[in-house]
């Protein structure tokens, strides 16, 4: 009678190691999935600007509006004193806009995205106030008429600053050529 030396080891599949540990990956997986599908569910996209999307021709109304600005050779410098931004407005407008629009953009987030109306001061000059503290060191810029009578605008300017401003803001058209 011959006496098995080496019996075989019956083991359950949870005293594995590696049982327990794809499993662990599995878990690990299911929880991020939660909460991944909870961030985004909870916060808006803020990446798209509000009129991008008015109708299907969107990519052709916004780069008409910086091809306009290019044909009326418009540039803008902009400075910032105290809670004050002052700008100066040039280029072939036959006639001045009472009133600009100063659209400070986040990157990130259209919650942090801050407005500030310019008035026409003398000549080609604009004024407006800041009415709270800008957040964020880093900011998208436009420049853009503000006319309530015309669904759209019929120009913009752009820059990319960091805030505080320590030199003037060049505001320019979008165009590469």
């Amino acid at each position: 009678m011959t006496q098995n030396t080496n019996p075989e080891r019956i083991t359950r599949f949870y005293q594995e190691p590696i049982v327990l540990m794809m499993l662990a990956i599995l878990g690990a997986s299911f929880i991020m999935g939660i909460v991944i599908l909870t961030s985004a569910i909870r916060t808006a996209d803020g990446v798209v600007v509000d009129n991008f999307y008015k109708d299907g021709r969107s990519h052709y109304m916004r780069l008409e509006e910086d091809i306009r600005a290019n044909e009326l050779n418009l540039n803008a410098l902009a400075r910032s004193q105290d809670q004050q931004i002052l700008l100066q407005l040039t280029g072939d407008l036959e006639e001045l806009p009472d009133q600009l629009w100063l659209k400070f953009i986040s990157r990130t987030n259209q919650r942090f995205d801050y407005f500030v109306t310019l008035d026409r001061q003398e000549g080609n000059l604009y004024q407006g106030q800041l009415t709270q503290e800008l957040t964020h060191p880093q900011w998208l810029v436009q420049l853009q008429p503000k006319d309530e009578d015309n669904e759209g605008f019929l120009w913009r300017l752009h820059a990319e600053i960091f805030w505080p401003l320590v030199s003037p803001m060049v505001l320019r058209p979008a165009i590469w050529n």
